[in-house]
């Protein structure tokens, strides 16, 4: 496992992060895109569960990040006088961050500003990943697939399908409604079902 800290925020990275690797490896044979692709999901991770510890400090807690193969969490104990609304903000923070990231780094990407190679790497279209990202060069393609995953990923999190952001707004909206706890957990649980 490997343990850092970002600022003060300690991060783990699990070790299933390789699973990633070994997946794309096995499909292509190419050692330099599970090292990509693994890069890419760690940095695209890290910047989503970064907006969760951000607003969780602010709230006056201490966060941890976790990132293993398929996501992250970020953990944290919650202080008195945390209410629905801080529930919701550190819910929504961190879709919302990574959107911010990558939708402006797409933008200026797109536009030229970052270099012509870079422009035609990140393509027309930020809800797909051109083919020609890999074709730039290692580098430019794993910030092509940061972006890529902050676009489409941090939107899809806002559906309220259970363990995902959505669901986690939408229960601390139903909460801050001052409904029952087994009855917004209902709720959340069949709506994450339709």
């Amino acid at each position: 496992m490997l343990r850092f800290r970002l600022g003060s925020i300690p991060v783990r990275i699990q070790p299933t992060i390789l699973l990633i690797g070994a997946f794309i490896w096995f499909q292509n044979r190419d050692w330099v895109a599970a090292l990509v692709w693994m890069g890419a999901l760690v940095v695209a991770v890290l910047t989503h569960e970064l907006g969760h510890a951000l607003v969780v400090r602010r709230v006056g807690s201490e966060p941890s990040i976790t990132v293993w193969a398929f996501g992250g969490y970020t953990s944290w104990v919650p202080t008195p006088g945390v209410g629905w609304r801080q529930r919701f903000a550190i819910s929504a923070a961190g879709s919302a961050l990574q959107l911010a990231i990558a939708a402006t780094l797409w933008a200026a990407g797109a536009a030229g500003v970052l270099g012509a190679s870079i422009q035609a790497a990140f393509g027309e279209n930020p809800w797909s990943l051109s083919p020609a990202a890999f074709q730039q060069g290692p580098a430019i393609g794993l910030l092509a697939i940061v972006v890529y995953l902050g676009m489409v990923w941090s939107l899809f999190n806002y559906i309220p399908i259970p363990s995902l952001d959505g669901s986690h707004m939408l229960e601390a909206f139903l909460l801050g409604r001052r409904l029952e706890r087994k009855v917004v957990h209902r709720v959340v649980l069949v709506v994450g079902l339709v």
